[in-house]
């Protein structure tokens, strides 16, 4: 979420993750404070930097911040944490009474100026679930975690949530080639991108069959649930980007793909090369 939101706005946003501290009596939520420093060196490299930051340096990076996140989690549904103390310390504040200089901080108020509101219900009987934006110009985003899939609810009235949720599902898939690819060599992943053009190849050639009318002699075309099966779920990159694309028309397809191909081309295969800075 960070790596989208940094790529449509270009800054880290102060990022709100509740922590549940149910096990302390009355224990509700705490808050834990996604953005590290590791995050955001992570969007900086994947972003600014996404031809001098070789791909083991960049799934360091992501680790990395994987590890800070889930430590600084836990130590809040530990009651570690720090936002609910500050807050009830301004709660405690008598009528009068001067407020310290740290709630009037810049720097104190702007990392509680939650741009993202994230949290995440995985319970099956949710189909969906979500919530606005809790600033004007940011974003809630509600997600659900299952077995083989991750659903993001997007709100936001000002800011262009269909914009972040485009930026997010990129984000996911840069995120698995990183974690997928960061072992292997160059000329691996290039045997990975001609899988990728036989995918775009093979679909226009579908698109183009498919087109043509038919008669009853003829076999029936692939339907949607089949048509991107076989032999290029072998390959990860090639998984990855037909994810999701079963559902368009043909001619959508041939576009969404291009352009993720274009991206991919432009971008992912850069990841491979050590870093010359």
């Amino acid at each position: 979420m960070q790596l989208a939101y940094y790529r449509q706005f270009r800054h880290v946003p102060a990022t709100y993750e509740s922590a549940s501290t149910k096990a302390f009596a009355r224990g509700r939520t705490e808050t834990s404070r996604s953005v590290s420093a590791h995050s955001a060196a992570w969007c900086k490299a994947m972003v600014d930097h996404p031809e001098t930051t070789g791909l083991h340096a960049k799934a360091e990076l992501l680790r990395q911040s994987i590890a800070n996140q889930s430590q600084f989690t836990a130590q809040c549904a530990k009651g570690s944490g720090i936002d609910r103390h500050l807050l009830g310390l301004e709660f405690a504040l008598q009528e009068g009474e001067e407020r310290h200089a740290l709630f009037e901080d810049q720097v104190f108020t702007g990392s509680r100026h939650w741009k993202l509101s994230t949290s995440q219900i995985s319970d099956p009987i949710l189909a969906a679930y979500g919530w606005g934006e809790v600033v004007d110009d940011g974003f809630g985003v509600a997600y659900r975690i299952e077995n083989n899939a991750l659903h993001f609810n997007v709100v936001s009235q000002r800011m262009g949530s269909a914009r972040l949720c485009q930026y997010l599902a990129d984000a996911l898939m840069d995120m698995r080639f990183l974690l997928t690819n960061a072992h292997k060599q160059p000329h691996e992943i290039m045997a990975e991108v001609d899988a990728v053009a036989n995918v775009l190849t093979s679909i226009k050639l579908l698109s183009s069959s498919s087109s043509q009318p038919t008669t009853p002699t003829e076999t029936p075309a692939p339907q949607p649930e089949s048509r991107f099966r076989g032999p290029f779920a072998e390959a990860p990159v090639a998984h990855a980007m037909v994810d999701g694309l079963d559902r368009l028309p043909s001619n959508e397809v041939i576009c969404a793909l291009e352009a993720r191909l274009s991206r991919f081309v432009k971008e992912s295969l850069s990841w491979a090369l050590p870093s010359t800075s």
